[in-house]
């Protein structure tokens, strides 16, 4: 496939790279500032329009080099979902829209709950026009508890959930790793910038490889997504599992290549690195791979024979309906 970027999907790009060079960098943790997050929204990255969802997903993952300015996600999904345009009329006057991920019954985290105007269950049905109470945690972020009378009903939205998610991740990543590279050709340890130092170089190469992998994973789903590819959602899963791995491995050697808590807190490190967390922990994996695994299972009876033991398209027969 050619990934070369339209003009209007540039534009995207260059219009969100210049708010991303806008944020500040330096300081603590900032999970949420409302006046950010407001200017977030004018960058009307959140919509449901499908025409325009490729250049949405490059806006997004560029706005990620930043970090969540609050719940991206969530209030896309609560977008998705919403059918009385409650969620839309609420973002366009700049309120903070959240939604819950599908879970069982009982007390369930919400993203930016304790901040929130709305919130939304993944049914897409109002359960909160208030902030609802805050969790304590060890980074001052501000979600949210709601307890859910009953259990989520399967989601019909998860394609759209592993699609987003992956965008997000893809953009945390880079921005977690332009940090880290401008952080080792500086830091000297030996009288050698730690750039030098082939442990330092040769893991963040690694890491490189891997963001630039999940970019494109991403940019080759949006693309099907808009084309009606039957094989979109089996691709957004396959984008989702491969942005996983590639965080959880980005993380652990930014942090490690600056080697003090305290500078990862200066750079503004954690303020990306935490918002990998934080969406790989909400998320999760389990329904992305038994999707694939239930992939699998209908290519083999479809073909009469197994499918090839790799994470290739070609390795699942189409389904119909959607994840």
């Amino acid at each position: 496939m050619q990934f070369v970027l339209s003009t209007t999907s540039r534009d995207v790009q260059h219009a969100v790279s210049r708010w991303v060079e806008k944020q500040p960098r330096l300081g603590r943790l900032d999970a949420f500032n409302r006046s950010r997050w407001e200017d977030f929204l004018k960058l009307e990255l959140l919509d449901t329009d499908p025409e325009t969802l490729f250049d949405r997903c490059v806006g997004l993952i560029e706005s990620g080099r930043a970090g969540l300015p609050g719940p991206v996600l969530e209030a896309q999904m609560a977008l998705l979902s919403d059918r009385t345009d409650k969620a839309r009329n609420a973002l366009s006057k700049g309120a903070v829209v959240t939604s819950l991920h599908p879970a069982p019954a009982g007390p369930n985290l919400v993203g930016w709950g304790a901040v929130a105007d709305l919130v939304f269950d993944s049914a897409g049905s109002v359960v909160a026009e208030a902030p609802l109470p805050a969790g304590q945690f060890a980074y001052p972020v501000p979600h949210g508890w709601y307890d859910a009378a009953a259990a989520a009903s399967s989601e019909s939205l998860m394609t759209e959930r592993w699609l987003y998610g992956a965008a997000l991740l893809s953009g945390l990543m880079q921005g977690a790793l332009e940090i880290t590279g401008d952080y080792v050709k500086v830091r000297e340890q030996f009288g050698n910038p730690l750039a030098a130092y082939q442990a330092i170089q040769f893991p963040l190469a690694e890491c490189k490889v891997l963001a630039d992998g999940v970019h494109l994973s991403v940019l080759d789903t949006a693309a099907r997504t808009v084309r009606g590819d039957d094989r979109a959602s089996i691709s957004a899963a396959l984008a989702w599992l491969a942005a996983v791995q590639a965080a959880e491995k980005v993380t652990r050697i930014c942090h490690q290549s600056f080697g003090a808590t305290g500078f990862c807190y200066e750079s503004g490190l954690v303020d990306l690195t935490w918002g990998m967390s934080w969406l790989r922990l909400k998320i999760g994996n389990r329904a992305a791979r038994n999707f694939l695994a239930a992939s699998r299972r209908i290519g083999r009876q479809l073909s009469g024979s197994e499918p090839p033991e790799c994470r290739v398209l070609e390795g699942f027969a189409p389904i119909s309906g959607r994840a």
